[in-house]
């Protein structure tokens, strides 16, 4: 009769091992959910277009004007920064906005920023502008355009 209880105790652990595999672990057998993840949705950079600046008396009264452009259909945007330095490579900026989100809407995605201070007599000076989209992803810098004094 030992021999038996053994056995039958034997039996009951493996059983409840099993079972407690199972709730933990789940069957190799039991069905998967085969729903599709959700697809991570795209947004792509926005890009700067149609760059131009222009001077109102000198150069206390400059005026910046750029497009937004981007293929995310309802993106629009967010915010600008804008850098002017008498260096080509903007090491060492004369001017930097830092990112703002103040601008004028000229018409539909054509932007304007007036400059908030003056700049000091110079040959010229070079200019560039990055943008972001409502969905806080940033563009490139532009190229750089000549702002001749």
């Amino acid at each position: 009769m030992d021999f038996f209880k053994k056995v039958l105790i034997v039996c009951i652990v493996f059983l409840i091992g099993g079972f407690a595999y199972f709730i933990f672990f789940g069957s190799e057998n039991s069905e998967k959910d085969t729903t599709p993840e959700p697809a991570l949705e795209t947004n792509h950079l926005p890009k700067v277009k149609s760059l131009s600046s222009a001077f109102g008396c000198g150069i206390h009264n400059v005026a910046f004007f750029w497009r937004f452009s981007d293929i995310d259909e309802n993106d629009f945007q967010s915010g600008f920064q804008i850098q002017i330095d008498d260096e080509e490579d903007f090491t060492s900026p004369l001017f930097d906005s830092q990112k703002s989100d103040v601008w004028s809407l000229i018409e539909a995605d054509y932007f304007r920023y007036d400059l908030p201070k003056e700049l000091p007599e110079a040959q010229e000076y070079f200019w560039r502008v990055r943008i972001w989209d409502n969905k806080d992803k940033v563009s490139d810098w532009s190229r750089k355009q000549i702002l001749p004094i």
